[in-house]
């Protein structure tokens, strides 16, 4: 398997796996290249996933789209964000146009995520 390249190692591997606590059972187990994204893999993961299930991954596996089919599947995921990714919610009372539009900048308000993490208690 070769490596990153570079100055880096010239051989490497990455051992993906997916495991279901409850059945005690391997979901999926892949080896590829290790210069190969992990986040590619976690996109493979996605047939897997049932109603209920709560997915845990890595920053490395970081990908909205991922994120919302585990959402469209009733199911859930905790995963790190990128540092410059920017959180919205929907805004309960947004701006209207006089024909009944909701103005295109009012509809969400983003999240300060500094100030929400100082006001979660230990």
């Amino acid at each position: 398997y070769p490596g990153a390249g570079g100055c880096s190692h010239t051989a490497g591997i990455k051992i993906q796996l997916e495991y279901d606590l409850l059945s005690g059972q391997f979901l999926h187990i892949h080896t590829g290249p290790g210069k190969q994204h992990d986040r590619t893999y976690g996109s493979l993961c996605a047939p897997t996933v049932t109603a209920n299930d709560l997915c845990i991954r890595d920053l490395g596996y970081f990908h909205l789209k991922d994120l919302q089919d585990i959402q469209d599947k009733e199911a859930y995921y905790i995963s790190r964000i990128k540092s410059n990714t920017r959180m919205y919610q929907k805004n309960p009372n947004p701006d209207y146009f006089q024909d009944g539009r909701i103005k295109k900048g009012t509809e969400y308000i983003q999240i300060d995520m500094e100030t929400l993490m100082n006001s979660l208690q230990p």
